[in-house]
């Protein structure tokens, strides 16, 4: 082995060092960063249990307790201000018409030599030997305005239910006619839901609904009421939903007896704010970290999602409301994020 090997070889052994010695540095941070949210958390558990010692849930937020033939559970109600940015439907079919690659065979690439050659439109295309059937087969989708339809031919021709081009097809549905949901839940799948957040835009109001099961019975009551709730809606909005939420709910309506499915028209905005957003030099796109980044929120006295299910078990221990005060409004304030993000997209 050469001088030279050995120079090299010793540089890429030091280096080799610092790169293992930096993971073990960012590894210890994380974790102390970690422990000390834990740890905090659970400080401000004991503070939630002191300050709600006795107190019913009917005094801390407005709602009821509901039954139907699963059982009781409890309604929270919440509404506040919102204005929102929404495609109209002359919207949603101009870009539906303007975007040749809803075409099979139909690329970037060979869109622009289309729309050179004068094609500029699907009505054009129907005048292309090779491409009009096709053509004609989107355009009496979008004349029916058959949204789910269209929406799955999205996903089979850009490989994704996110493409912003997708979002448009919101402009087929007036802001009521859709509904954001999110679900808290007690971890990984095969555990229960014990909150079923909802909100829907109307008249320059966010109006959210959360079905909140106070025990592990309580599930089926509230996961039947909540798809009852949301069967008029024309199409779902959620944050991560389309991974976690919908998937979770189905899973467990199985699991309660239920033969539902919630099956839509389904747009999930993390998706949407992961293009939208590319340029920017964000950390990650979880809803916490757009929330600083995008709208400039910062919460105060959150629990944190990984203990979500500790706050709950603590709750149903104590029977003391105080740890699920924190879940409510958390699973609020995502709601609300959700929907003022969207909104941003369509800016």
């Amino acid at each position: 082995m050469t001088d030279l090997d050995n120079i090299i070889n010793n540089a890429a052994g030091q280096w080799s060092k610092y790169l293992n010695q930096q993971q073990e540095n960012s590894d210890f941070f994380y974790q102390q960063s970690s422990n000390l949210e834990q740890q905090q958390a659970y400080e401000y558990l004991d503070e939630l249990l002191q300050q709600y010692e006795n107190i019913s849930i009917e005094q801390v937020f407005d709602g009821t307790f509901l039954e139907n033939d699963f059982g009781k559970f409890f309604l929270i109600e919440k509404s506040i201000d919102f204005q929102t940015n929404w495609p109209t439907k002359d919207d949603a079919i101009q870009q539906l018409v303007n975007d040749l690659k809803l075409v099979y065979g139909i690329k970037h690439k060979r869109e622009k030599e289309l729309k050179r050659a004068g094609y500029k439109t699907l009505h054009d295309l129907t005048t292309h030997e090779k491409y009009k059937h096709e053509a004609e087969q989107v355009l009496k989708l979008i004349e029916k305005q058959d949204i789910y339809s269209l929406w799955q031919h999205h996903y089979n021709r850009y490989n994704t239910k996110s493409s912003i081009p997708a979002l448009n097809l919101l402009g087929f549905f007036e802001p009521h006619e859709t509904v954001i949901f999110d679900i808290e839940t007690l971890g990984l799948f095969g555990r229960i839901i014990f909150l079923f957040g909802t909100g829907v835009i109307l008249q320059n109001r966010l109006i959210i609904r959360q079905f909140l099961a106070l025990n592990y019975e309580q599930e089926a009551a509230a996961i039947a009421h909540f798809t009852e709730f949301i069967k008029p809606f024309k199409a779902l909005i959620s944050f991560n939903g389309l991974t976690f939420d919908q998937n979770f709910v189905q899973q467990r309506l199985v699991y309660n007896g239920l033969n539902e499915t919630i099956e839509k028209p389904h747009f999930d905005v993390l998706r949407y704010a992961r293009r939208f957003w590319a340029d920017l030099d964000l950390p990650d796109f979880k809803l916490k970290t757009l929330e600083k980044y995008i709208l400039d929120i910062e919460r105060e006295k959150d629990v944190p999602g990984d203990l979500v299910p500790d706050f709950y078990q603590k709750y149903i221990e104590t029977q003391n409301i105080g740890p699920l005060v924190p879940i409510i409004t958390h699973n609020q304030q995502d709601i609300i994020s959700t929907a003022k993000l969207l909104s941003l997209i369509f800016k």
